[in-house]
């Protein structure tokens, strides 16, 4: 599902920013001054994953922009951090290059491993594009004190599933610590079901809440239970929305593979990982197992040594599902005193493997953890196991 935001050239930066602002979470496209026919030239597409149906695009008319990359000679990048949901395609003759977007604002191509290394000015404008088009295609984030007033009880409004670009519209019946919600008609339950492969799930998916006038970051399950209030609607009883630091029902803490997919729907993932602690981030690789959620794991082992998690592809073809043994009450993503201080650590984590072929093993996951200096962030660098054949 493709969301247009239309062409801008560098003048019309601070109208099409006021534009964005404006539309909220309207749906229809921005033009400014679109006085060209053709197939653009430049354009940048934001999509939450590599296989996400959702994308938006922007179409860029600018001249200037378009000499400073032809006037570009390639060089070597090495691993130089990208934008992971940010692409550029490029059409200077009749073929299109696909790049992606360093965070300096300069072109890296997959394909060749190179960068094109543009003028501090140019740069800036396509971070600046870039930043007008993240804003356009993910939700708020608001935390549920907020959001609890913007979809209050007996509201309707919209989700939209992040993935697969699929919208159905739900009502909020009930909830304190997170809102329950039910589809509204039968028509909505079949969308809702298509989300989920055409069976109920408790999988936890990144979706856009959208309201006359607000289009916020949640994370949804799509597993009907507990009240029903909606009668005839293919639906029989109610499903779960959580938002930013929202909990569950029997829980004083949030719920992190929630969180996970809430950041994930306001595009903030990688800032949320880059504060997180060690064992926010372990939790995370283990939720990005389960959903085997590729894009998620390439994303926490960004800056892993390129011998590390060779083995990661053939386990995730052998596996069923995942999960942490053991409740947690404590917060993963508080971060305590020693760690502030510390520049290596090691979580242990009990986790039930289950294999495609039927086969469960209780293992012990080992996460190793290091940073550069105190005060920058943790990353990962390797994870073991006490099990063997289980190797990533």
């Amino acid at each position: 599902m493709k969301r247009s935001a239309g062409k801008y050239g560098w003048r019309q930066i601070a109208a099409a920013l006021t534009a964005v602002w404006l539309l909220g979470s309207c749906a229809s496209s921005v033009y400014a001054d679109d006085k060209i026919a053709r197939e653009p030239e430049l354009s940048i597409i934001v999509r939450s994953s590599s296989s996400s149906m959702l994308f938006s695009r922007l179409e860029i008319d600018s001249p200037s922009l378009l000499r400073e990359l032809r006037a570009a000679r390639a060089e070597t990048a090495g691993r130089t951090p990208f934008f992971p949901d940010i692409e550029v395609e490029w059409r200077p003759d009749s073929r299109s290059r696909v790049y992606r977007l360093d965070h300096t604002g300069h072109l890296l191509s997959p394909e060749t491993n190179h960068r094109l290394p543009l003028p501090n000015s140019a740069a800036a404008r396509m971070l600046a594009y870039a930043r007008i088009l993240r804003n356009r295609h993910y939700g708020k984030l608001v935390p549920w004190s907020e959001a609890r007033r913007l979809v209050a009880r007996k509201s309707i409004f919209t989700l939209t599933d992040l993935e697969s670009g699929l919208s159905f519209r739900v009502q909020r019946r009930a909830g304190s610590s997170h809102a329950d919600v039910q589809p509204l008609s039968k028509e909505d339950s079949a969308t809702m079901k298509r989300i989920y492969g055409g069976r109920w799930s408790w999988q936890r998916r990144a979706v856009l809440v959208g309201t006359a006038s607000h289009r916020l970051a949640a994370s949804m399950n799509g597993m009907p239970h507990g009240g029903d209030g909606i009668p005839d609607n293919g639906f029989n009883g109610h499903f779960c929305v959580h938002f930013l630091d929202s909990t569950s029902h029997r829980s004083e803490t949030p719920d992190w593979g929630h969180q996970l997919r809430v950041h994930q729907a306001a595009g903030s993932l990688s800032r949320y990982f880059s504060s997180s602690p060690p064992l926010t981030l372990a939790l995370s690789f283990v939720e990005a197992l389960n959903s085997k959620d590729t894009d998620m794991l390439a994303l926490l082992r960004e800056q892993a040594p390129q011998a590390s998690f060779q083995a990661l592809d053939s386990f995730l073809n052998e596996l069923e599902s995942i999960a942490v043994r053991g409740k947690r009450e404590a917060r993963p993503d508080a971060p305590s005193s020693q760690e502030d201080e510390r520049l290596s650590a090691e979580i242990e984590l009990p986790v039930r493997i289950r294999r495609i072929e039927g086969r469960s093993v209780d293992a012990k996951l080992r996460f190793s953890f290091e940073k550069s200096s105190i005060g920058s962030s943790w990353r990962l660098i390797g994870v073991s196991s006490n099990v063997p054949g289980i190797s990533f």
